[in-house]
């Protein structure tokens, strides 16, 4: 009998998840191969991103620059209520997030099995009404920091306001940079001409960053269903 040297089995491609996709282009499919990307290029991915988001962070603090006066409003014609609305819809994702870490629902009590058919009825039901139920408490929670933010924004001094509020949108469109190009970054590794994954369709960033809208939404929805596919792969 021929016995299978160590040789013979390839185990990385164990390790190497990746699907072939259709990308259309004006009518016309292709095909095009993508996978996820390993920790060496997903933290080159991440050191692009870092440094892209440094690069605006510079920028939106400097009053002279096209991207300060594109998202920055101006001190002079933005209101104090403006800023406070501003503030509050910040700070929502922050009680949010908040809230999800802090809040803790217990589950409800599942029956013995030699229970009755009501009680495992009444205990399917609130199976049912646990997201509703959650939600609601997380709501509450974020309502009651929302106003408790909005008396204390409402007795800041405007000037103070507009100081907190520009660092606050700073750091927000810094991390929607950094996440962004950290994406975009990935995608890039993923892409490849062949199914063995030897040929990179492009040959710098740059060529696929210029890519259409159209085009670059195709290959990032491509890595976006990898990436839920993997996750799926893992349970």
């Amino acid at each position: 009998m021929q016995t299978i040297e160590k040789a013979d089995v390839d185990i990385s491609k164990l390790f190497s998840w990746g699907k072939e996709y259709d990308l259309t282009v004006q009518g016309k499919d292709y095909k095009v191969y993508v996978r996820l990307v390993g920790d060496a290029e997903l933290n080159r991915a991440r050191t692009f991103a870092f440094r892209r988001s440094a690069e605006l962070r510079v920028k939106l603090r400097n009053k002279d620059s096209d991207e300060y006066w594109a998202y920055v409003p101006q001190e002079e014609v933005i209101t104090q209520d403006e800023l406070v609305s501003l503030m509050l819809l910040a700070y929502t994702r922050y009680f949010t997030e908040d809230a999800i870490k802090e809040i803790k629902i217990p589950n409800p009590k599942e029956p013995d099995s030699d229970s009755s058919l009501e009680d495992k009825e009444n205990y399917q039901k609130e199976i049912d009404d646990y997201p509703v139920k959650r939600s609601s408490v997380i709501k509450e929670f974020v309502e009651k920091k929302i106003e408790e933010k909005r008396k204390e924004l409402t007795d800041t001094p405007k000037e103070k306001l507009y100081k907190e509020y520009t660092k606050i949108l700073i750091d927000q469109l810094c991390e929607n940079e950094m996440f962004a190009r950290f994406r975009e970054m990935c995608t890039y590794f993923g892409i490849y001409k062949d199914k063995k994954y030897s040929q990179k369709l492009f040959e710098s960033f740059e060529q696929f960053s210029n890519l259409s809208v159209g085009i670059k939404e195709q290959f990032m929805e491509f890595y976006s269903d990898l990436e839920i596919n993997g996750e799926e792969l893992k349970k």
